[in-house]
C-alpha cells in the first residue's frame, strides 16, 4: 500500500481554542493528546487539531493514533479501521469490543500512554523500515476484520463477517 504518512492524529485537546473543549480535557487530566502535539514536526507525520481533510489523511497513514477522549473511550479506533489504517491504541484502560472474536494483537498496536514521545515515532517508523511484512500483515488483518465494526453490514451471519 502506497501510504506516505507514518502516523497521524487530528483532534481536540486541552490547548484547544474552544474554552469548553479545553476544560473537558483539563478536567480529565488528558495529557496524551498534548504529548502527541509535540511530535507534529517530525518527518512524514500528520498531527494536530481538527482539519478538513481528516479522512484523506487517515487513508494516507500507515498508523492512526487513537488516544482516549475525554473519557477512556475513543471512536478513533473505528475511524482507523475503516480507513485501512493500523490503530495504535494509546489508552491504557480502553476495553476493546469483540475481543472474544477478534484478536486485536493481529491488527492493532497497544502502546503505553506514558510513552507517547519520540519513542513511539521511532518504533513505528522502525517497523516500516525493518519489518514491512509485519506492517502489511497488520493492514491485511484490518481489512479482514473491519466488517465486525460496521453496524450496517449486510452479512446474513455476523460470525461469518470475516
Amino acid at each position: 500500500m502506497n501510504r506516505t504518512i507514518i502516523m497521524s492524529w487530528h483532534g481536540q485537546h486541552a490547548n484547544a481554542t474552544d474554552a469548553e473543549v479545553s476544560r473537558a480535557y483539563v478536567i480529565t487530566n488528558e495529557t496524551v493528546r498534548l504529548g502527541l502535539l509535540e511530535l507534529s514536526q517530525l518527518p512524514n507525520v500528520s498531527i494536530g487539531g481538527p482539519v478538513p481533510d481528516y479522512t484523506g489523511i487517515l487513508g494516507d497513514s500507515h498508523f492512526c493514533l487513537c488516544p482516549k477522549g475525554a473519557s477512556s473511550y475513543t471512536s478513533r479506533v473505528f475511524e482507523a479501521l475503516f480507513a485501512g489504517c493500523v490503530p495504535v491504541i494509546l489508552s491504557d484502560d480502553l476495553r476493546l469490543p469483540f475481543d472474544e472474536e477478534a484478536n486485536w494483537a493481529n491488527f492493532s498496536i497497544r502502546w503505553p500512554m506514558k510513552r507517547t514521545g519520540t519513542e513511539l515515532y521511532d518504533y513505528l517508523s522502525g517497523l516500516l523500515r525493518q519489518r514491512p511484512e509485519y506492517v502489511l500483515s497488520l493492514q491485511r488483518e484490518v481489512a479482514r476484520v473491519r466488517c465486525w465494526f460496521d453496524y450496517f453490514g449486510l452479512e446474513e451471519d455476523p460470525l461469518q463477517c470475516s
